[in-house]
């Protein structure tokens, strides 16, 4: 066996204890450091024992106040729509105005036909215009139509002042140029 020299044994003696400390620092105190940190960190977010009844009082007179205004807020009517219409117009009446608003725009109604949402063009159609038109109480059930329309843009942004204008309860979806002076718009009313 080779013997051990001077210079090994001050190794041995710095090095053990040097490897020793380093593995109590990152293996074993490390973790258990953060975890007694976190704990710190806790307790001090909570509420100290001599102050929980008047926090509790606090946050109890938060909440009362929460619920009073939560109520006076249900109790309060809606506001007045400005849109026009009556909920039992038929869709029949619905259609009319629609149609006599886009002849006065000087657009030739070329087709109408309703459209069911998710069956149009094949791609599932949204229903926020929907939601938003049984939102107002004006149209409880409001069907989406396609209409085929002929005309130019001047004739097709005149429409839709027009309805807007009159505040008619319509919604519109969508709107494409089908090339040239034709027009695809998807109604909601």
């Amino acid at each position: 066996m080779t013997p051990l020299r001077d210079k090994d044994r001050l190794f041995l003696a710095v090095a053990v204890p040097a490897a020793i400390l380093v593995a109590y620092f990152f293996l074993w105190r490390a973790p258990h450091s953060a975890k007694v940190r976190s704990y710190r960190e806790k307790c001090e977010a909570l509420v100290h024992p001599d102050d929980f009844p008047a926090e509790k009082r606090k946050l109890e007179k938060r909440l009362a106040d929460s619920a009073a205004e939560l109520e006076e807020e249900k109790n309060t009517p809606p506001p007045e729509s400005t849109m026009k219409g009556a909920a039992q117009d038929n869709i029949a009446i619905r259609e009319r105005a629609v149609l006599e608003v886009l002849r006065e725009a000087g657009l030739q109604v070329v087709s109408s036909d309703v459209v069911e949402p998710g069956a149009a063009g094949g791609n599932a159609q949204p229903q926020r215009g929907g939601d938003v038109l049984r939102a107002t109480a004006l149209r409880p059930n409001p069907r989406m139509r396609r209409y085929r329309l002929g005309g130019g843009y001047a004739a097709m942004r005149r429409a839709l002042e027009i309805m807007a204008e009159r505040k008619c309860a319509v919604i519109p979806e969508r709107l494409e140029m089908d090339g040239g002076d034709g027009w695809t718009l998807l109604l909601w009313l």
